[in-house]
């Protein structure tokens, strides 16, 4: 590669080749912290090591000579070029496992080898290059992303830009404190380090109104940290767990039951100012907290009266507006189930339907199930409904929430019904309710109850049933496991659909739709050959996406095969473990 012929897009790309599970041997020439390591050899890897010499000196000054390039264009040191290129890799490839772990194995390190990233990894941050951003996946999750302003400018061989800093509010910097404990929480620095680091961050952000509250009305940074905490999660999911919070901030077991002790046994300052209460819970484990209204008002300041009248669930509100459309290819059979649900929710025809109900003295609300095998569309269904009938939807994630629903479970399982019966009343087109992974809430009832888990299974249960019979409005429910339904949930679901995976044609289709370049015969082939779920062609087609970006060539229909093969786990050649 030749510097005078310098392209942002291929010198990442040529770079990004070379260096991955390169080990130390392109680390070492450019900073001399990994020299010292030559001594442990033996150690062992995760991955084989690539043997000394695996590039030549020649190989190795060219490779350098890029990296330099691209470390002048990003205005960075040779090695904080190097982990750029690693981490914008690893998000192109599979953004979920973004981080210091992931950096390691790209470049195939040892674990002495990661301390000097660690230290680099900081420096990009700080200096803006990667955001750390949160996702839901179950729990929350933490990514590193690239600056969006610096992605577009080296895709497009621009001049080296970052995105312009802007002034954060309250919500903004108790999100950067969780996301120092949820960093502390795995051993990335000690419980004294994420205190000089909350210190640093209310410096810093000194002129937040909030924040100049909370440090003067509060001395002790310990208590300000689980304060800026609980706040957050207030934003996120309503109330804070006392056990996994604790154990995120403190290293020290000890320090965390002192700490819960006061918790628990109200003496904590948050709760002697009445800013936090305890909810009641049988365990400790389940034990948690939640603003007060007295809490609700310094957190929030003016948008307390707006967020008093909106319900907790709201958060989860998706707006038809927000729905990208998509186009879904579905059997004859199915196709017209859904076309007949759609028409059912069509605005007129949906209060005429409640109507007649009404008249006929039977239930007004419409359920419906839509079940079946895993990435078939059923959500994705629930969501073009949601579009074509200009509906919100109102998405209770089952499988995220559950854990925190024992002691005051059924409180929580009314409060959703309440919620969207609010909505409803508020709304012009009574949204969706949404229901995913149903069977981990509907599923069959205990006859034989040996503790207060069945009890309030049954309970809740029990709830759902009564609420179904007495909906004014529109519920779904989806499920990969109709076997685990309760048998009395049937006959509340007024449309029950089963989403099977796509036949032939509609395999072809879904092909052509997601990559038009590809021929009809190339169409044919994909849907005859592999045995599919649309979810599996989107995973699919994303990798070859990324190709496309990686390697600036359309792959063959070969390529596009071998990606397939691929996609699953060959679960046959698993090696068995234990006896």
């Amino acid at each position: 590669m030749e510097n005078s012929s310098f392209n942002t897009l291929s010198t990442f790309t040529y770079l990004s080749k070379y260096l991955q599970n390169s080990g130390t041997q392109i680390l070492e020439k450019i900073d001399n912290r990994f020299v010292f390591n030559e001594k442990f050899e033996e150690e062992e890897l995760p991955f084989p090591k690539r043997k000394k010499g695996y590039y030549n000196e020649d190989e190795i000054n060219e490779i350098i000579i890029g990296l330099t390039s691209f470390a002048n264009y990003l205005q960075l040191t040779k090695l904080q070029a190097a982990i750029f290129i690693a981490l914008y890799t690893i998000e192109l490839e599979d953004s979920y496992r973004s981080g210091i772990e992931s950096v390691s194995r790209f470049f195939n390190l040892s674990t002495l080898d990661v301390l000097p990233i660690k230290a680099e990894h900081q420096v990009l941050v700080d200096k803006g290059y990667i955001k750390t951003i949160i996702t839901m996946r179950g729990r929350r999750n933490y990514q590193t992303k690239i600056d969006p302003e610096l992605e577009k400018a080296i895709l497009n061989n621009e001049p080296f830009k970052l995105s312009e800093e802007k002034e954060i509010d309250r919500y903004q910097f108790c999100m950067l404190v969780s996301n120092e404990i949820n960093n502390r929480s795995e051993n990335e620095f000690s419980t004294q380090d994420l205190f000089r680091k909350v210190a640093d961050l209310e410096e810093k952000h000194k002129n937040i109104q909030f924040v100049k509250k909370i440090t003067r009305k509060l001395k002790n940074i310990e208590d300000r940290t689980l304060f800026y905490e609980i706040c957050d999660d207030y934003i996120c999911y309503g109330e804070t767990s006392i056990d996994c919070t604790l154990s995120d901030i403190y290293e020290s077991t000890n320090k965390k039951f002192k700490v819960a002790a006061t918790i628990m046994g109200d003496t904590h300052v948050l709760i002697k100012n009445s800013w936090v209460e305890k909810k009641p819970a049988t365990f400790f484990s389940r034990a948690s907290m939640v603003l007060t209204k007295e809490g609700q008002e310094l957190f929030l300041e003016k948008d307390f009266k707006i967020i008093e009248n909106t319900q907790k669930n709201e958060k989860n509100l998706i707006i038809p507006e927000k729905i990208d459309e998509k186009q879904l290819f579905f059997s004859e059979d199915l196709a017209n189930q859904v076309a007949f649900l759609q028409k059912s929710l069509n605005n007129q025809r949906f209060n005429e339907l409640q109507k007649k109900l009404k008249e006929k003295s039977m239930p007004k609300g419409v359920c419906a199930i839509f079940y079946g095998t895993p990435g078939t569309g059923k959500t994705e269904t629930v969501m073009q409904l949601a579009k074509s009938t200009g509906r919100k939807v109102m998405h209770i994630d089952i499988s995220a929430t559950k854990s925190c629903w024992y002691g005051e479970s059924e409180k929580i399982v009314k409060k959703i019904f309440t919620s969207y019966a609010s909505l409803c009343k508020n709304e012009k087109e009574k949204p969706i309710l949404l229901f995913n992974e149903a069977d981990a809430l509907f599923g069959k009832r205990r006859e034989d109850i040996r503790g207060s888990v069945d009890q309030t299974d049954n309970t809740i249960q029990n709830i759902l049933l009564e609420e179904m019979e007495k909906l004014d409005g529109i519920m779904i429910a989806t499920t990969n496991l109709a076997d685990n339904l309760d048998d009395a949930f049937e006959r509340r679901f007024l449309f029950k659909i089963k989403f099977e995976k796509p036949t032939i044609e509609a395999k072809r289709n879904i092909w052509k739709n997601r990559l038009p370049s590809l021929s009809d015969d190339a169409c044919d082939k994909l849907a005859t050959k592999f045995d599919f779920s649309g979810g599996e062609i989107e995973n699919i087609v994303r990798k070859f996406t990324m190709k496309e970006i990686l390697e600036d060539a359309v792959p063959t229909y070969e390529i596009i095969e071998d990606i397939c093969k691929n996609e699953r786990l060959n679960k046959k050649s698993r090696t068995k473990v234990g006896f």
